[in-house]
């Protein structure tokens, strides 16, 4: 079994920074999720915000990992009109069997952060083993990389307490 999958949806760049850095801290794989129709398509800002809205589940890529080989997954969504990306909950939705142990992270320009972490629990019907909210000015001094690289550490603290190796 592999140790730690991030598997993360970013629009703008901001939840993919965080993504790598916590890929970094917790030595994971990195798994970007990405609309079927094209890794250059993005919907514009309206649409989005109402797919959030509304609990679309668009499709998507194939994702190039399976979840199940993993021991844990960390999920990573950008906080959208207090809901989390679309693309996310269809993966969450068509991975959910394969979910073994799950962490989250959210990144927010406003609120909302907690509700999105616990949607992504009750989605993937997994208590959350850590979660993070990492707020947009954190990005906007690059301060964002030292809270996601702990956090990194703290899913590799969790794996190694609850797999019996050492962390």
């Amino acid at each position: 079994m592999k140790h730690c999958l991030v598997v993360y949806y970013s629009r703008t760049g901001r939840t993919a920074k965080a993504a790598t850095a916590i890929a970094n801290g917790c030595h994971a794989d990195l798994e970007q999720i990405y609309y079927a129709n094209g890794n250059d398509y993005l919907p514009s800002v309206p649409r989005a915000l109402w797919q959030a809205l509304s609990g679309r589940r668009p499709a998507l890529a194939a994702p190039r990992h399976d979840p199940a080989e993993y021991e844990l997954v960390v999920l990573g969504t950008p906080v959208w009109a207090g809901r989390m990306a679309p693309p996310l909950r269809s993966y969450i939705a068509a991975q959910r069997a394969g979910l073994r142990r799950v962490a989250a992270f959210c990144t927010q320009g406003g609120n909302g952060g907690a509700d999105v972490l616990a949607a992504i629990a009750a989605l993937s019907g997994q208590p959350l083993l850590a979660t993070l909210t990492l707020d947009g000015e954190l990005f906007e001094r690059s301060a964002y990389v030292e809270p996601a690289r702990a956090f990194g550490g703290r899913v590799e603290f969790i794996l190694g307490q609850t797999s019996g190796a050492p962390a």
